[in-house]
């Protein structure tokens, strides 16, 4: 089984600040994990801007020491740069 990992960690390694990693869970589905990219998180509905960037890239493994810190970290930052290059 490899090193503990957490969520904090791989956000703060990959180092978007744009980018979140949630556990997605619903009824009759296994646990997995799902990178959320977003600009304005604190912003929802008509207070969103029009220029607001959000999407999802999901990985499915039901837990964190699943993959490895570098393993996370390479999900996450090509996820995080694929957003960003369409944004451009």
């Amino acid at each position: 089984m490899s090193k503990r990992v957490t969520r904090n960690q791989v956000v703060r390694y990959i180092g978007c600040p744009h980018l979140s990693l949630e556990r997605s869970t619903y009824c009759g589905r296994s646990d997995y994990f799902v990178f959320v990219y977003d600009t304005h998180p604190l912003k929802h509905g008509e207070e969103r801007p029009a220029n607001a960037t959000w999407a999802t890239s999901s990985v499915y493994v039901s837990q964190l020491n699943h993959l490895s810190l570098d393993q996370w970290a390479e999900h996450g930052s090509i996820f995080a740069n694929e957003v960003e290059a369409q944004d451009a």
